[in-house]
């Protein structure tokens, strides 16, 4: 089980999709630190990534927030929008 996991953790290997990874700089359980080296971790493998930050913020508040910013960046996939790719 803990190598499923392993080969299958965000930044592990190169994933097949762009990864949109939003975060508050006042969260209060995941500090900025771990998002930072989250996404280090998967620019390094080759992931294409898109970072947004908010200023300020919870975890949870910046979890229903952030939500429509997600669904837009799907839809943009969806519709063949180029990607901000935040590695380069």
């Amino acid at each position: 089980m803990r190598d499923v996991l392993t080969r299958n953790s965000p930044g592990s290997a190169v994933s097949a999709a762009p990864v949109y990874s939003y975060h508050a700089n006042g969260d209060e359980l995941v500090p900025v630190s771990v998002h930072e080296a989250l996404v280090a971790q998967c620019c390094a493998t080759g992931d294409r990534v898109q970072v947004v930050r908010y200023p300020g913020g919870s975890h949870i508040t910046t979890l229903l927030a952030g939500a429509p910013g997600a669904v837009d960046f799907l839809a943009a996939r969806f519709g063949g929008t180029d990607l901000v790719d935040d590695c380069n």
